[in-house]
């Protein structure tokens, strides 16, 4: 049992590691360049920050209800951008705040969303 809680801690810290140099390698579009898009910005996020370990049809990894949160497509993501959901968990950091159980997002990620989102949340 103390093997199997040493190796779980051992890849949460690698996996940790991981997360966060995947997080400093992802491009930040400038409004100024071009719009921020689902494609080009906001799926990439999604894909490297553990967003889809739990938003996908069904039950999460722990078997919860997922909560009919389908971020694997845009129109799932607008559903809950529309909502205000995205923008509360995701940007504004209220309760329970995403990624959960992992560090929040950069503030300059934050901010390519909260413009991504004023821009309309362009697919």
């Amino acid at each position: 049992m103390k093997l199997f809680i040493g190796v779980l801690l051992g890849f949460l810290l690698l996996n940790s590691c991981v997360y966060n140099e995947l997080k400093k390698d992802l491009p930040v579009p400038h409004d100024h360049e071009e719009d921020i898009t689902y494609t080009n910005y906001v799926k990439n996020i999604i894909e490297n920050n553990h967003c889809l370990e739990c938003h996908v049809p069904g039950f999460n990894t722990d078997g919860t209800p997922a909560a009919n949160r389908d971020y694997r497509t845009y129109p799932g993501v607008k559903q809950v951008v529309d909502e205000g959901h995205f923008k509360a968990h995701v940007i504004d950091g209220i309760a329970p705040t995403m990624p959960l159980g992992y560090p929040e997002l950069s503030q300059e990620i934050k901010d390519q969303l909260t413009l991504w989102i004023n821009q309309g949340a362009k697919e």
